[in-house]
């Protein structure tokens, strides 16, 4: 396990992680500019554009303190950069929670000599 966190931690993996969360950036960065410019050209309020970008980061905001606290929980197991890419891309924990409780189950058997 130490040796897998060493990798796992190395700087490499967090140029990387870097690297593919600068382009989720720079992909949302592009269709907020896309979206905004298009919403002038239909003439939409200023207020109302105001309006909107608050909402959006609101409910985008606020969701993602569960993901946050899903990286603190991967972290110590999965080393911080792929936890943060993981959470970052799919931001679901649902996944890794139904695979380990299936690991943990099916090795519960195993010690139990219930299966072989």
């Amino acid at each position: 396990m130490k040796e897998y966190l060493e990798t796992a931690n190395h700087p490499a993996m967090y140029i990387g992680v870097a690297l593919l969360l600068g382009i989720v950036l720079w992909q949302s960065a592009v269709f907020i500019r896309r979206a905004l410019k298009r919403a002038r050209e239909l003439g939409i309020a200023k207020e109302r554009l105001k309006h909107a970008v608050r909402v959006a980061a609101l409910t985008s905001i606020v969701p993602s303190i569960a993901v946050v606290v899903a990286l603190l929980t991967l972290a110590p197991v999965l080393g911080l950069p792929f936890s943060w890419a993981r959470l970052s891309i799919i931001g679901s924990l649902v996944l890794p929670i139904l695979i380990l409780s299936g690991v943990l189950a099916a090795r519960f058997l195993y010690q139990k000599g219930w299966v072989k």
